[in-house]
């Protein structure tokens, strides 16, 4: 059976400053061993919707992007699966290439392909060349017409190790307004719900969500995968510690997914995240990252770390945090093509498998700080990484 590891995307709202997030159309240069973009040629109006865009005449894109290229020395690190395929589908005089980078940045073309017409192009790539970092991509170039991409999938044959998927836990404190936009974004992705067994949104503020304007409308789209749980504000720990509690009491999925309130999520990224879960080799807190939600290409961070002396936790390579991919994307930015462990992840969005929850219990009730990395922390130890 095929399992859809990663579906390629575009941004689900019409902000060009999300695009380079996505596909990356731009000529880049290098001065004084800096990268520098030469070129300002991406265009909202060449994406035609969430999964098929234009690729100009003669031009070059290249999906080596946060979002869309394939992060290989994580799958390889961490899951047993060592063959992926990809499948790309275009219409109109194209060239494919696939590319593959190693842990410091250094790219190698992997195949070529000439296409016409309507056609699909199948790559079987291996994975075991990435232990120290590695990502693997595919760039379209538009020979003398305009050229169709019409989407793309990574894909593995190989059988994942939990059968089951998330429930998801969201704590708000009054923001109904961005709890519903999440939700809505949610019910307009059916490939993530496949992964999503129950949402379970604490309430704990006294704007209530179910409330809010559209509340009703997509509650009704979400149906019975809806929960909401009205309590004291217990700050964000009590929130997450009551989502794994009815994850646990409910016995329905093998993760429960958190999620903070005031954010715009990336569906395709939750269904990443649970299916990366899922495959893991052995139970594993699987981590998601965070972009400043007013300068919405910059990432706070990679990976974070907790120095013991002083007892704190931070950004790893903090000096080079935040990164902004307008300004130099992810093929531009060797650092980011590294395999970078953590100690923990912000529980903004973080997967924790029900096996590890049985093991070492809940969040501590610290109400905002600490707790996530403290669980990480504590899970760690007990021998679950993250």
């Amino acid at each position: 059976m095929t399992h859809v590891l990663q579906n390629v995307v575009f941004p689900l709202e019409r902000d060009p400053d999300l695009l380079p997030l996505y596909a990356d159309p731009e000529t880049w240069s290098v001065i004084d061993e800096e990268p520098v973009r030469v070129s300002s040629v991406a265009h909202l109006g060449n994406v035609l919707d969430r999964r098929s865009a234009r690729v100009v005449a003669g031009r070059r894109v290249s999906f080596g992007t946060y979002f869309n290229a394939f992060p290989a020395s994580y799958w390889q690190h961490w899951t047993s699966v060592r063959r992926v395929h990809l499948t790309v589908r275009t219409t109109g005089p194209a060239t494919v290439l696939v590319y593959r980078s190693n842990g410091s940045g250094v790219k190698q073309r992997l195949e070529t392909r000439e296409v016409d017409g309507e056609a699909e192009s199948s790559f079987d790539l291996v994975l075991d060349q990435y232990s120290d970092g590695g990502w693997i991509w595919f760039d379209i170039v538009a020979d003398e017409s305009n050229v169709l991409f019409r989407g793309a999938e990574w894909t593995t044959d190989h059988e994942p190790i939990r059968p089951r998927g998330a429930s998801l836990g969201i704590t708000t404190f009054n923001k109904p307004d961005y709890c519903v936009a999440t939700l809505t974004d949610l019910a307009n992705a059916p490939e993530a719900l496949e992964v999503i067994e129950r949402i379970y949104l604490i309430d704990q503020g006294t704007a209530l969500v179910s409330d809010q304007e559209g509340y009703a409308d997509v509650a009704a789209r979400l149906g019975d995968k809806l929960r909401i749980i009205r309590q004291p504000n217990l700050g964000g720990s009590g929130g997450f510690a009551r989502a794994m509690l009815e994850t646990l009491d409910a016995d329905e999925s093998d993760f429960v997914q958190l999620l903070d309130d005031d954010v715009r999520i990336e569906p395709e990224s939750v269904r990443r995240s649970i299916t990366f879960g899922r495959y893991a080799s052995e139970p594993t807190i699987v981590g998601a990252h965070m972009f400043d939600l007013l300068d919405r290409p910059k990432l706070h961070a990679w990976a974070e770390v907790v120095d013991e002396q002083p007892f704190m936790w931070r950004n790893l390579f903090q000096e080079r945090m935040p990164h902004d991919f307008s300004v130099a994307n992810l093929r531009q930015t060797p650092l980011l093509h590294a395999r970078l462990d953590a100690d923990y992840n912000g529980w903004w969005m973080c997967l924790i498998p029900t096996a590890i929850l049985r093991d070492v219990g809940l969040a501590l009730p610290a109400f905002i700080k600490w707790d996530d990395a403290e669980y990480c922390l504590r899970a760690g130890e007990a021998g679950y990484p993250t």
